[in-house]
């Protein structure tokens, strides 16, 4: 019943969606990642399997709640939201990107610092 509404794209979707959440899970599974990259991860695996079901989402009612809830925050479309709403999550990605790379680009200069000074005074004994 549901093949029959979905086209090749709604397909690639629902791969790409699934593989979202396993790899989520995964990383959670091996201490990999953290339970703010789970979440952030997973919601978008979901949010890309509602989407990539199609037609059958329409039939919930799915995008007449997302439409009805875009528009009380003053979106004039569902579209429109939904691309400031993503373009927001992307910008949110980036920066939290961006914070960890200057945490760890601090850290491993305070490692070579921390060697650095070992291996002085190991010169220094022998």
């Amino acid at each position: 019943m549901i093949a029959g509404t979905l086209r090749p794209i709604h397909l690639i979707g629902i791969v790409f969606a699934v593989a979202l959440l396993y790899q989520s899970m995964r990383l959670v599974r091996k201490r990999k990642g953290t339970v703010f990259e789970f979440l952030l991860w997973s919601s978008f695996g979901t949010f890309l399997l509602l989407l990539s079901l199609g037609d059958f989402v329409t039939l919930l009612g799915v995008y007449e709640i997302i439409s009805t809830s875009l528009g009380l925050l003053g979106f004039g479309s569902g579209v429109t939201g939904l691309l400031v709403l993503s373009n927001l999550a992307l910008l949110m990605m980036l920066f939290y990107t961006f914070v960890k790379v200057k945490t760890n680009r601090k850290e491993i200069y305070d490692l070579n610092q921390e060697i650095a000074l070992t291996s002085l005074e190991n010169d220094g004994k022998e």
